[in-house]
């Protein structure tokens, strides 16, 4: 039997399909989250929760989830998708070459595929919310006005200009007073032998105890990467 084409499927059977997988994903993510955390590691996920309330919502034909999760889906693809492009501009390059030397190929090549999947289903979900019936779907609703947010293609606005203002503020503020003192403080626990770049940088400020400073700095040779905490007060 001949699949039937998805620009002429009932709309209610594209966002039941869509609710399925998005559900399956999302209690398959707390499940491994649930693992994670159990195993004494840290854990977070942009999906799982958030998969699961939309899957439920889009089974019963939602339609202003439809207008909600195309819009995320656009975002995550084009952030995640815009995110591997702009490493180089984000990070020292010697520092990606350090990584991808002292991390196993299997493990890469692991994190490769996931990376792909993810990429793969965002787009999937993007694409079948906007199919045409969807679309029309909605129109025939009569939802009210759509907003800015409401509009597919912002999503990937968004993202891309997420990734753009990332990739001007980290190398910047590795530039700053405050980074200046936080590699200083890592070099003096690692030694001097390392390169350093901070990866975060935090910082607070109250009344009773002045500006606290937080930060997170990579110290890395050609054949090792770690992480130091550096916190201080002014």
């Amino acid at each position: 039997m001949e699949a039937t084409p998805i620009e002429t499927e009932d709309p209610k059977v594209i966002l039941r399909r869509v609710g399925n997988v998005l559900t399956v994903v999302g209690l398959a993510d707390i499940a491994w989250m649930i693992y994670v955390v159990s195993s004494g590691h840290r854990y977070s996920s942009s999906f799982n929760i958030f998969a699961v309330i939309a899957g439920v919502l889009l089974r019963r034909g939602s339609l202003r989830t439809v207008r909600v999760v195309r819009v995320f889906a656009a975002f995550m693809f084009a952030a995640f998708a815009g995110l591997l492009v702009a490493l180089p501009i984000i990070f020292p390059l010697d520092l990606i070459q350090t990584y991808l030397r002292i991390t196993p190929a299997s493990q890469l090549a692991g994190w490769g595929t996931f990376f792909l999947v993810v990429l793969a289903l965002l787009w999937w979900v993007h694409q079948s919310l906007t199919a045409t019936p969807v679309e029309m779907a909605i129109q025939n609703a009569k939802l009210g006005r759509p907003r800015l947010w409401h509009r597919p293609e912002s999503g990937f606005v968004i993202g891309v200009g997420l990734v753009a203002l990332l990739s001007i503020i980290l190398p910047l503020s590795n530039r700053s007073e405050s980074a200046r003192q936080a590699i200083e403080r890592a070099r003096a626990q690692v030694g001097a032998d390392h390169r350093y770049f901070v990866s975060s940088l935090a910082t607070s400020w109250s009344s009773g105890s002045g500006t606290h400073v937080r930060a997170t700095v990579l110290a890395y040779t050609d054949s090792s990467i770690e992480s130091v905490e550096i916190e201080w007060r002014e």
